[in-house]
């Protein structure tokens, strides 16, 4: 499995592997994109540092998402990733998973956004220095392009009338 491309749809895989000790090895999650405007896609790699620990044969971890403290995003943002998903990394060298997750746009206008990806341990304890803030940048609706044409005044007794027409982007409204 080294090398493959994991997408948030098809995260789950298959579990062969006995869970295994870390002792002597670290996890690294690297970015490929960290930054991207609503509608991109965020890719990051997971990868083994040290991975030859004498008697082990692989090492199993996890990794899934979380909203960030401020400016989070929720779920509907990106996809999501709630639930651990493992990854098994052989002892024998130092491969890594490519992750990508899809993020959403919307018409609201927001700060921009941040989520984290976290790795942990097969007993579900946090690897320190494993944490990554992914960012997802406000791309704002765009304004309506309006003109106005045709203008037209008639002052009575009454007080003033005014017609003409309003373009919204070329079409007369």
């Amino acid at each position: 499995l080294a090398g493959d491309e994991i997408s948030a749809s098809r995260a789950n895989i298959s579990d062969p592997a006995p869970q295994a000790a870390t002792t002597g090895v670290s996890f690294r999650i690297t970015p490929i994109t960290q930054s991207v405007n609503e509608g991109g896609t965020i890719s990051f790699k997971i990868g083994i540092s040290n991975p030859n620990y004498p008697g082990v044969g692989s090492y199993k971890i996890y990794w899934q998402t979380h909203q960030t403290a401020s400016h989070a995003a929720s779920s509907s943002d990106y996809a999501a990733v709630t639930s651990a998903q493992p990854l098994i990394f052989s002892a024998s060298s130092a491969q890594s998973y490519t992750i990508s997750l899809k993020t959403n746009t919307d018409s609201i206008v927001e700060s921009d956004e941040t989520f984290e990806v976290d790795l942990y341990d097969f007993q579900g304890n946090f690897l320190a220095g494993s944490t990554t803030v992914f960012t997802i940048r406000d791309v704002p609706p765009p304004r309506p392009d309006l003109a106005i044409g045709d203008l037209n005044a008639t002052i009575s007794g009454n007080g003033v009338s005014v017609s003409g027409s309003i373009f919204n982007n070329g079409n007369a409204t």
